[in-house]
């Protein structure tokens, strides 16, 4: 029986799931002594997980919620190389082995549904992310090992993942054929690039399909400078800035370095990053999509929609705003490869 996991490695998080667990964590993992010897004992109740990878043996990293409690980060971030790159074979084998259930040495026919930027689809970019995945790979996790077998895997344009999250149910099942007669825009902000897709009849147009190389870690970078600023010595990188604005269980206005500095109060910077980040991007959007009046809706998805998401209203009143909008696309992933999974079925 055939195994489906549906990852979404983008630059500021992995989303990923399988048919019982879901994955939502930062793109970057870090080596042990970066913790402090006492850190990672369990009395800390330090919520990482330990990794070594069969690629490169001897090594130990760890990943997990608290990974940005380390003091150096290795982060997956895109760039020339990207998909080839050890941090990203790396994470991508981390998160193969989360997904899959505990307790079963050898896990065989597996099927990575994931995704590229709009613009990679069918190039060699696309290829590398295919080799990145395809074949065997070994996995140790707190210390038990895991041997993963992929024998198919999927590459989709990343903004695809919210057509099939809004077409299929959680069973794989179509229950939106309205789109099957109508003409969607996506537009899918993250943290590297913006991915705008226009979907007509469940097929994408080339004439409307972009990435733009700007995404929420330019407005994290001008949120570290300031704090820098305020603090020379401080050192904040813009993926503290990420994990300090997403923890729901602080006050995001203020950014402390430690518990002995001053807090920074970050509300008038984030509000004026947030909204040129969104007038950018709606500048570059607007020249690709001259016309609005063809898309029989427009939906909004990624990490940067909720944050930028009044901005967007203001240029398009019924623009839809995605629920489950950093998380969608890989739900969508694998709600695709649940379908292709039932026909292809004996």
């Amino acid at each position: 029986m055939t195994t489906i996991l549906a990852i979404d490695h983008g630059n500021g998080h992995v989303k990923a799931c399988s048919s019982d667990k879901f994955v939502l964590l930062p793109s970057a993992y870090a080596r042990p002594e970066e913790f402090g010897e006492d850190m990672i004992k369990p009395k800390k109740e330090l919520q990482v997980f330990e990794f070594k990878s069969g690629l490169f043996p001897g090594e130990t990293y760890y990943w997990g919620r608290d990974v940005g409690k380390a003091g150096r980060l290795i982060a997956s971030y895109g760039g020339e190389g990207r998909y080839v790159s050890k941090p990203y074979q790396m994470l991508s084998q981390f998160t193969m082995a989360l997904l899959l259930p505990d307790g079963e040495l050898t896990h065989e026919d597996v099927h990575v549904v994931t995704g590229c930027p709009s613009i990679s689809k069918g190039t060699e970019l696309e290829a590398e992310i295919q080799r990145s995945f395809r074949g065997r790979h070994a996995v140790t996790v707190n210390g038990q090992s895991k041997v993963i077998h992929v024998g198919q895997v999927t590459v989709l344009p990343q903004p695809l993942g919210t057509v099939f999250y809004l077409y299929y149910n959680d069973e794989g099942q179509v229950v939106n054929r309205q789109l099957e007669d109508s003409y969607i825009g996506i537009i899918d902000i993250g943290s590297g690039t913006t991915d705008l897709d226009g979907v007509k009849e469940l097929k994408r147009q080339w004439d409307d399909t972009a990435t733009i190389p700007m995404g929420m870690f330019d407005a994290y970078k001008k949120i570290a400078a300031y704090i820098n600023r305020q603090h020379p010595n401080a050192n904040v990188t813009p993926q503290m800035v990420e994990q300090h604005l997403l923890n729901p269980e602080i006050d995001v206005n203020t950014f402390r370095i430690n518990h002995r500095s001053k807090p920074v109060d970050i509300t008038n910077i984030r509000t004026e990053v947030f909204r040129q980040l969104a007038e950018d991007l709606l500048n570059q959007i607007q020249q690709m999509w001259v016309s609005r009046a063809k898309f029989d809706a427009i939906y909004l998805t990624g990490g940067g929609a909720k944050p930028l998401a009044r901005h967007f209203m203001e240029w398009e009143k019924d623009i839809q705003i995605l629920e489950d909008s950093q998380q969608g696309n890989a739900l969508g992933f694998y709600r695709y490869g649940l379908n292709l999974a039932g026909e292809t079925k004996p």
